[in-house]
């Protein structure tokens, strides 16, 4: 297994990725990134894309995306480092693949200046394995 940070040539593997993770469809499989395009690259602006590779075959195996924000704690802006669309391929689940992808990518956003990370996870003892632990309010809503 080998980290990158993902370029545009690996685009539609992260897109096709998030589908199978998260089980939405994919209106063009083929598209690319267009540099013309100002409303797609805002889009893509502050983002980072990272991915493990499987060595043998040179398959995404898993990734996330990182997003630039500020958020404010008490009365100052801080950078935060937002982390979505945590995926992995499901032939390599259970295999370390996002461990790897953590371990490699939180001194990353260390380095770049985020005083913090943050996400919405499906499960926070998943994500407690990484240091995660939940911050500020929480709501609990049901419906009935």
């Amino acid at each position: 297994m080998r980290l990158e940070q993902l370029g545009a040539d690996r685009f539609n593997e992260m897109n096709r990725l998030g589908s199978i993770a998260f089980t939405y469809p994919i209106s063009d499989p083929e598209q690319k990134p267009d540099p013309n395009d100002a409303q797609q690259q805002e889009l893509l602006r502050g983002r980072e894309r990272w991915g493990m590779i499987d060595e043998a075959t040179g398959r995404l195996m898993g990734g996330m995306l990182l997003i630039d924000y500020q958020t404010r704690v008490g009365e100052h802006w801080v950078k935060l480092s937002g982390v979505g669309g945590v995926s992995t391929l499901p032939e390599y689940r259970r295999a370390g693949v996002i461990r790897e992808v953590f371990r490699a990518v939180l001194p990353h956003m260390y380095e770049k200046g985020a005083a913090l990370s943050g996400l919405y996870p499906f499960s926070h003892a998943f994500y407690r394995k990484f240091g995660y632990e939940a911050f500020g309010e929480q709501n609990d809503v049901s419906v009935g």
